[in-house]
This record gives C-alpha cells, sequence and structure tokens, in this order.
C-alpha cells in the first residue's frame, strides 16, 4: 500500500541558492493555508504531514511551525540550508522515503484548494493508493484542456472515480503538444518518490548550478522525453496564485482570496 506525505517547500531569499526571487518573507503565505479548510483537512488525512524550509534560520522556521502546529500538531519540520533548490528539494524526498513514505502531495506554499468536495477528493487519495500502475496524477489544470478543436489529439477514455471525478491516463506529451502548456510543471500532484528521485538524477552534475526556473524546464524535457506518466482530472483541485516568489515568467501573481 502507497503511503503518502504532503511536500510543501517555503524558502528565503539567497543571492547564492535563490538568485532572482523577490525580498518577500514568505511567511504569510502560511496565514493563508490556515484560512483553506480543504487544505488543511487533506494535509490531516495524509500519512505525514511536514514542511521543508529551504534556507531558514531555526527560529524562523519555529514561527511558521508553531502557527501550523496549533491545528496540525504532528507537522514535522525540515530545514535545508548551504544548497541549492534541487539539492534540498532531492534530499527530502530522501528523507521522506526514510520515514517510509512512497508518493507525495505536492501542494507549493501558494497553492490553495478551489475544489471542495472533500468526498471526491478522498476517493481519488484512496484511488490512487489502491492502483499501483498510477504514478502520477496532476491536480491543476482540467483534462478538458487536452481537447484539441483541430482532432489533433483525443483524450483518452476516463475512469470514473466518483459521480463527480473521471481520470484520463495521458503523458507528459499529451501536455507538450499545446503551445502553453508546460508537461511537466512542479507543484499539485500526487507523484511517485522513486520517480521524481529518477527525473532528478538526470540532472546529474548539473544539480548544484540550478534555480527553480531551470528545475521546471529540466522536468518538462525530461518528462516529455521520457513520456512519463502525468494522468489528468475533469476537475482541477488547486491553483497557484504565484503573490511572491521568482517573478511573473512562472505565473501570474493573483490575490487569494
Amino acid at each position: 500500500m502507497k503511503k503518502i506525505s504532503n511536500f510543501t517547500q517555503t524558502y528565503k531569499t539567497n543571492p547564492d541558492y535563490t538568485w532572482g526571487a523577490d525580498q518577500v518573507d514568505r511567511e504569510y503565505l502560511f496565514d493563508y493555508l490556515l484560512k483553506d479548510k480543504t487544505n488543511l483537512w487533506l494535509r490531516s488525512k495524509l500519512d505525514c504531514h511536514n514542511i521543508s524550509f529551504h534556507n531558514y534560520t531555526k527560529e524562523d522556521a519555529s514561527k511558521i511551525l508553531k502557527k501550523v502546529r496549533e491545528v496540525l500538531p504532528e507537522t514535522k519540520g525540515f530545514i535545508y540550508n548551504n544548497m541549492t533548490y534541487p539539492e534540498s528539494f532531492l534530499n527530502h524526498l530522501n528523507n521522506l522515503k526514510e520515514l517510509g513514505m512512497t508518493d507525495i502531495f505536492w501542494i507549493q506554499d501558494d497553492e490553495y484548494f478551489i475544489y471542495n468536495s472533500l468526498e471526491d477528493i478522498e476517493a481519488l487519495i484512496d484511488y490512487y493508493k489502491n492502483d499501483p500502475s498510477i504514478v502520477n496524477i496532476q491536480l491543476g489544470l482540467s483534462s478538458s484542456i487536452l481537447v484539441n478543436k483541430n482532432g489533433s489529439f483525443s483524450e483518452p477514455k476516463g475512469e470514473l472515480i466518483t459521480d463527480h471525478l473521471i481520470l484520463h491516463r495521458t503523458t507528459c506529451k499529451d501536455f507538450s503538444k499545446f503551445d502553453k502548456l508546460h508537461p511537466f510543471p512542479s507543484g499539485a500532484c500526487l507523484i511517485n518518490i522513486d520517480l521524481l528521485i529518477k527525473i532528478f538524477n538526470n540532472f546529474n552534475q548539473h544539480i548544484k548550478n540550478k534555480n527553480a526556473y531551470d528545475v521546471e524546464s529540466l522536468m518538462g524535457i525530461l518528462g516529455e522525453k521520457f513520456n512519463v506518466q502525468r494522468c489528468s482530472l475533469n476537475i482541477p483541485f488547486l491553483k497557484a496564485y504565484n503573490m511572491s516568489g521568482m517573478g511573473g515568467s512562472l505565473g501570474k501573481a493573483e490575490k487569494y482570496k
């Protein structure tokens, strides 16, 4: 049986390891998390809940952990300093494996739920846990976006999870056919830890030189090259608001309501 942890990382700007980021303290994003009841419910249902802190002091990380633990008391904290984003990411994946986790529910620190059916979310997790052939489900886009009006793409036959929720066994190549769709973006997905480790290990010696932009670009290249599974749902679950970070190229910033 799969054991699922969340994966949520936050960071502080560091000219050596997170160059290009703004100077905004991301602590406020967790105030929004504490208002997102669906997000909190989901995290409480997982086998492990934690926050990964990149380039954080113990004192600053403790401030956020104190807030979150008032609602999710079992929350673990991990701090990764003096390393790049992909190095911290890979270290954290390996730490989760040591805790017995096999998969992650990847939610960025500025991603919040826009779909609030607890029954459907729980059904999806059960479906994912009980089917070893499913290793990656993206949760930020509707599968309907993949339907090409010109007919060059035919949406795969869906699998009914609930009366409302349909899963399609799509791949990164299905997304790469569309100019404005990234084949394998970071965030908002259920994904196997070993699959991610395999992808990150393909960065090889370049891992020390990569920031978030480069990582997302490489994930897309490798996802398309190896035609990595990227299942999709007819209903998007989460939305990234990009309220602060490395600028507009990772998405349009919006205010979370």
